[in-house]
């Protein structure tokens, strides 16, 4: 939908908002011997809107700049002497960190820019991830970033 205002004798079009939202889990029971800095590819999914999330490769590929949400659960198989560490990577940064002795999660405001690649990364190789929908990898675009002034 359009979107037209006029502000100060200017008109303003903002362009039609791209919806893009996301919800993914794991297929398995559970998943093992992940490898130090491993994506947890979260291949089980229940929405993708838009279509950026890639399920082969467990990214998410930012289809236009913007605010997005973010949230990452995981459930881990554990015992009582440590802790499973994950990452929330953009591009190669790591930007958040989760550690998981039962069960940890984060929702999580960026700012992104069309292209960024957004993947949750195991540390250690120690533990299981529990599958199903007991760990899940979420996202929606908040608001998009930028407009068109149109003058005349």
């Amino acid at each position: 939908m359009d979107i037209v205002s006029s502000i100060s004798g200017r008109t303003k079009r903002n362009p039609p908002v791209q919806e893009i939202a996301f919800f993914a889990t794991l297929k398995n029971e559970y998943i093992s011997h992940l490898g130090s800095n491993q994506i947890v590819v979260f291949d089980n999914v229940q929405y993708n809107l838009g279509n950026a999330y890639n399920s082969r490769h467990g990214f998410f590929q930012v289809p236009v700049d913007g605010t997005y949400v973010l949230h990452v659960t995981l459930t881990c198989r554990s015992n009582t002497e440590g802790s499973l560490y994950a990452y929330v990577y953009v591009n190669d940064a790591a930007m958040s960190e989760l550690m998981v002795k039962v069960q940890s999660s984060q929702t999580l405001v960026f700012r992104l820019k069309s292209g960024d690649e957004v993947t949750v990364k195991n540390t250690n190789f120690r533990y299981s991830i529990y599958g199903y929908f007991k760990s899940s990898f979420a996202g929606f675009l908040l608001y998009a970033h930028g407009e068109v002034t149109i003058v005349g």
